[in-house]
């Protein structure tokens, strides 16, 4: 498994635009191992964070994300391997996806990914553990949803899906803790039929958002 990370974590503090001399600020980094060329941080958001509503975003983009492009030459990726593009912040639950492909790069003919949910938790040294999850197959089978998404963009993508976890009742979103959190991004399925075209040379995007709620306290009243 050569599974690859494109986001970078951390706690928002945000500044709301209209104060003068404000500007988005980031705590520590969801993981201590940094990656050159990066963006600053993934978190995706603004005022409205502060309000407890907000959405978060990832694009797949390699082509013009050189930190992306690097990550994917590096890791080689093959079938089962996962692209993890967002994490559901601590005391938060997400709500609904929507993934996009709206441009075509024949060349991975062949290609497919599905969305995917890893639950996160610390083993007994600390370190992180990231587990697979079936929500998203569940869900989308629910809705008459195949979760198989053509790479090449043959066959155009726009997806949307509750995060529901099906199995209880009543429903249950995504809602992550500092004990166990969650990352929302790509399981690889099938590679392209030329075996000379690899991913980190795709032209096209995948876009993945992420509509997030959390309860947001004051802490003084």
């Amino acid at each position: 498994m050569a599974d690859v990370k494109i986001f970078q974590g951390g706690t928002p503090d945000v500044k709301f635009a209209w104060c003068a001399g404000d500007y988005t600020q980031y705590g520590f980094p969801f993981e201590s191992i940094r990656q050159d060329g990066t963006p600053p941080f993934n978190a995706r958001c603004d005022g409205a964070y502060a309000l407890g509503y907000f959405t978060l975003g990832m694009p797949v983009k390699p082509s013009q994300m050189v930190y992306q492009r690097d990550a994917f030459t590096a890791a080689n990726l093959k079938v089962g391997d996962v692209i993890r593009c967002i994490v559901v912040p601590p005391d938060h639950y997400a709500t609904y996806l929507n993934v996009k492909l709206v441009d075509k790069d024949e060349r991975l003919a062949g290609a497919t990914f599905g969305i995917i949910v890893q639950e996160v938790t610390r083993n007994a040294d600390g370190d992180f553990v990231y587990t697979n999850t079936s929500l998203i197959d569940d869900v989308a089978a629910s809705v008459g949803v195949t979760n198989t998404i053509d790479v090449s963009g043959a066959t155009p993508t726009n997806i949307m899906l509750p995060l529901l976890d099906i199995g209880t009742a009543p429903l249950m979103p995504l809602y992550a803790t500092s004990e166990k959190a969650y990352v929302l991004g790509f399981i690889i399925k099938s590679l392209p039929t030329d075996d000379t075209v690899t991913f980190d040379t795709m032209l096209n995007a995948l876009y993945l958002s992420v509509k997030i709620e959390g309860f947001d306290c004051p802490h003084q009243y």
